[in-house]
């Protein structure tokens, strides 16, 4: 409610961090009286980065990391068919995953060929385990501007997932590797487990060149500079604005 308050009434600037946010913002509340702006996250560049992987050989591993590894959309199921048409034919060696999840989840994971469902681990373990993997699988859905979306591409892994919430814009130009949804995120409908199973398996067979151009785009795109720039700009603005309405 204080969010809605300050917006509608107080702010002089807006700052989202996704075009999805805004379109979602002016769905339910209208667009903002004042000047609205968009600015993405970003990571260290230096730290989240793919050197030092060597040369790739044997089919391609994924990974996700997530806070919490959601169990409602994704489920069992899900990984089960990921083990059957992507793990045992050889398109892709394993998946791991990493996040808070439910003990049983994690059990029944752990039970299925080639998914390891490692759990949480330590923040300063990430990027080396994102090193380690060559394709990064974003589980979220309708995400509004995840981190470790932006850290995975810092890594040099393409990204595939459901093509919900901000995740395409997110990728860039590596949007070809999401899948559509096929239902309702907004409902949590089920979505098409088939389509995913196709994006991955076509990505895993170009999975070195995607990883190049993940890197070159959040080298472009990413850096935490460019970021704290678009900010001082805004407030450059805001306090332009708050002394002009001062000497008027």
């Amino acid at each position: 409610m204080n969010m809605k308050i300050i917006r509608r009434f107080l702010a002089s600037e807006v700052v989202y961090q996704s075009n999805f946010i805004r379109e979602w913002w002016h769905r339910d509340y209208g667009p903002a009286k004042c000047r609205e702006y968009i600015i993405r996250n970003a990571t260290d560049l230096e730290r989240y980065h793919p050197s030092g992987r060597g040369e790739r050989t044997g089919p391609p591993r994924m990974i996700c990391v997530e806070g919490t590894i959601p169990p409602e959309i994704n489920g069992v199921e899900l990984f089960r068919r990921i083990s059957r048409e992507c793990i045992e034919p050889g398109h892709i060696k394993e998946v791991e995953l990493l996040g808070n999840i439910d003990a049983q989840l994690q059990r029944e994971l752990n039970a299925i060929p080639g998914i390891f469902a490692v759990g949480a681990v330590p923040r300063d373990e990430v990027p080396k385990r994102l090193r380690e993997a060559d394709i990064y699988l974003s589980l979220e859905i309708n995400p509004p501007c995840p981190n470790a979306v932006i850290e995975a591409l810092a890594s040099g892994l393409a990204v595939t997932g459901f093509n919900t919430g901000s995740l395409a814009e997110l990728v860039g130009p590596g949007s070809d590797y999401l899948a559509p949804y096929g239902g309702d995120p907004w409902r949590l409908e089920s979505p098409d487990h088939g389509a995913l199973i196709e994006r991955i398996v076509y990505l895993a067979q170009n999975y070195s060149e995607s990883g190049f151009a993940a890197r070159r785009f959040a080298e472009s795109s990413y850096s935490r500079k460019q970021m704290v720039e678009q900010y001082i700009e805004v407030i450059n603005e805001a306090l332009s604005s708050c002394a002009h309405e001062v000497a008027s």
